[in-house]
């Protein structure tokens, strides 16, 4: 086949590396979720002011007070399985493409995985930013209480 004497020699070099980078980054995911979502659980959704200001927001309700860290973390297990998915691919069809469906295959799990993996760090990044949101707010609320005690 023609599609296959043409991607061949193109995949066969890339095919180690991206299995070997997908498999990475699917356990630096996997380390990700298990540090990140058990420090964003016991420095920002266990406060008392963030439960306070989910109050606030979701009349009064704590129904669901623990559903974005759940998000996130189903979200990272499904990126993981995503570039494990990936890497594996790269194996197991990669060397053998000779037909357009294999191509769609591999070049569709690779896009799925970097897809899921900037999708992750993005709702990694939304997550953060709350958590340094309350933090400065918390350091503002103690200066102002320690100028009230002095003043």
């Amino acid at each position: 086949m023609v599609l296959s004497g043409a991607v061949h020699p193109i995949v066969e070099k890339f095919r180690g590396n991206l299995f070997s980078g997908f498999v990475s980054m699917g356990s630096v995911l996997l380390a990700m979720k298990t540090f990140i979502v058990v420090r964003l659980q016991e420095k920002l959704y266990s406060k008392e002011r963030y439960v306070k200001l989910y109050r606030e927001n979701n009349d009064g309700s704590i129904d669901n007070l623990y559903a974005p860290l759940r998000n996130l973390s189903d979200f990272f297990i499904v990126s993981v399985i995503a570039c494990v998915a990936a890497g594996i691919i790269q194996i197991a069809v990669g060397g053998e493409i000779n037909g357009p469906w294999r191509v769609g295959i591999v070049v569709g799990l690779t896009i799925g995985g970097l897809v899921m993996l900037v999708s992750s760090w993005w709702l990694l990044r939304q997550n953060l930013r709350c958590y340094f949101e309350h933090l400065e707010r918390e350091i503002k609320e103690e200066k102002r209480n320690a100028a009230e005690v002095v003043g």
